[in-house]
């Protein structure tokens, strides 16, 4: 008998993401952005050569994006906007928010509390048509997930 394939709709895809920045303003440039986060579990042994229970460790999250340089210009400059720091290196942890859904599907809401910025990485190579600006930092207020607290 042949399986059925059923088709569900369209899937979530790069064009319905919308990431807005500090200061509510939505990320135009971004050409991608990854976010993680884990806790730490540990077998506990007693007797025997199997674990009996399990301890739980810190929770981390991380995450990177990738954006146009004349929109990293435009990122930069709105975060030292507000701060006192000279650099977004130094600059105070802010929060980042990533929606996506479909026309027909519920609005899903990422928010990234705390993201404090560790590195920035610029790239660009000749024969390049655009160049881009790499951000990677930690997520010290955790993923929330749809108002969901992370671990």
């Amino acid at each position: 008998m042949a399986e059925q394939f059923t088709l569900h709709g369209r899937t979530i895809d790069w064009g319905t993401v919308d990431i807005k920045m500090p200061g509510g303003t939505t990320a135009i440039g971004v050409k991608s952005i990854s976010y993680n986060d884990e806790l730490e579990k540990s077998p506990v042994y007693g007797k025997g050569r199997t674990p009996i229970a399990y301890g739980v460790g810190n929770h981390k999250a991380q995450g990177s994006l990738s954006m146009l340089r004349q929109h990293a210009d435009e990122f930069e400059d709105a975060l030292l906007a507000t701060s006192d720091e000279e650099g977004v290196l130094m600059h105070k942890p802010f929060t980042m928010t990533v929606n996506y859904a479909n026309s027909d599907q519920p609005i899903r809401t990422d928010i990234l509390r705390k993201c404090a910025i560790t590195k920035r990485d610029y790239q660009g190579k000749q024969g390049d048509t655009e160049l881009a600006v790499s951000y990677d930092f930690q997520i010290l207020g955790g993923i929330w997930r749809n108002k969901k607290k992370p671990a």
